[in-house]
């Protein structure tokens, strides 16, 4: 009786066994049915397949599956614009804080600006990107610069080192102590130049100066007070060769007016810019041109109009004579001259012979003119 209990027991131990196993078994399955589910979906997902393609910067295969796979499908567009988007604030990120190096940052920036999804974001990026980067260069160079005791170029290239980069606060320290060295010495280099008059060379050196450290008030007035007295010593130069020019004249201008030729009948006889010339070459003058300015009673400049002239004037009015036959030692001008239309408002002239053409076919340019230009055209008279 015990021991056919005890078989009974057994049978019943096998048979719970015998479940137990099926149902592991049948959990089993289940799993591995789950996992091959899971597995082909996830190895078959467009949207995770797109993300390790950008990332990869495999743009051609990214594109594709776009196309193929994504596109149309406005959820999925969306989330690819959305992961496109945080790509970039990522490449970004990194990019700042040295994670990521310039090059493999602007692989993958390169790679998401193709896809055209979010271009705009993409070149602001990268545009900051790029600005940060040549920062970065300038503080290097400014670096390379301060050992080999460059202080010009390392100021400058500290200088375009930007607010957002990192190294900003250190190259305006440099600026600033190496700034107050060099500025010393350029002012005091300056101001030996001026010593011996050599303004130009002091000049230049402070606008170098001004460059590398710019708006600083003592390099500045150093240089206005420096361009004022060249300007001076260059007027005085000036009026120096314009007088001698002027005296060196071979043929002159002694008198130029107004001629009233009938007072009645201007139509018929206008008034006419009479210039009178003396030849003081030992040469005979056979055409020449002469160069007239006119002023109103004020001594205000007018534009010469001469008769039948339709262009309204000109402020230098240059009148030519021809075939005059002015023997050496001769004057010529009087009673003739060039007509003026009417009314006119002249009433005084200067006059300047211009150029000078004589029988021997030999010609002559009067120096003396262009100065003379410079010093009487389109200014009051004092």
């Amino acid at each position: 009786m015990y021991k056919h209990n005890e078989d009974k027991e057994k049978d019943r131990s096998k048979l719970i066994i015998g479940k137990r196993n099926i149902l592991m078994l049948l959990s089993a399955m289940v799993i591995i049915v789950i996992c091959s589910l899971l597995f082909f979906v996830y190895f078959n997902d467009s949207l995770r397949q797109y993300k390790t393609e950008i990332r990869d910067n495999n743009y051609s295969e990214a594109n594709r599956i776009y196309e193929d796979e994504i596109e149309d499908n406005t959820e999925e567009e969306n989330q690819a614009k959305t992961f496109l988007a945080e790509e970039v604030s990522k490449i970004k990120n990194e990019f700042i804080n040295n994670e990521m190096n310039y090059n493999a940052a602007m692989n993958r920036l390169e790679t998401i600006e193709s896809t055209e999804l979010i271009s705009t974001d993409v070149k602001h990026t990268i545009d900051e990107m790029n600005e940060l980067h040549d920062s970065r260069i300038s503080y290097k160079k400014g670096l390379e610069f301060v050992d080999s005791e460059n202080y010009i170029e390392a100021i400058k290239e500290f200088g375009k080192v930007m607010e957002e980069d990192e190294n900003f606060e250190s190259a305006q320290e440099q600026i600033q102590e190496i700034g107050d060295n060099y500025k010393s010495e350029a002012i005091k280099q300056a101001e030996k130049y001026v010593s011996n008059n050599k303004y130009e060379e002091a000049i230049s050196l402070l606008q170098d100066a001004d460059d590398v450290i710019p708006d600083d008030s003592d390099i500045l007035s150093k240089l206005e007070v420096y361009e004022g007295q060249l300007e001076k010593i260059r007027a005085a130069e000036r009026q120096e060769e314009m007088k001698n020019a002027k005296d060196e004249q071979i043929i002159i201008v002694e008198n130029a007016k107004i001629v009233e030729q009938d007072p009645e009948h201007k139509a018929l006889y206008p008034d006419m810019v009479q210039v009178m010339i003396r030849n003081d070459s030992d040469k005979t003058i056979k055409n020449f041109e002469v160069g007239v300015l006119g002023f109103d009673n004020n001594g205000y400049p007018l534009k010469i109009r001469g008769n039948f002239d339709f262009s309204g004037g000109r402020y230098e009015f240059v009148g030519n004579a021809e075939d005059v036959n002015v023997v050496a030692g001769d004057r010529f001008g009087e009673n003739v001259g060039w007509e003026l239309d009417d009314p006119h408002g002249i009433s005084q002239v200067l006059a300047c012979v211009k150029s000078v053409t004589f029988y021997d076919g030999s010609t002559w340019d009067n120096p003396y003119y262009e100065y003379w230009i410079k010093e009487y055209k389109e200014k009051p008279l004092e």
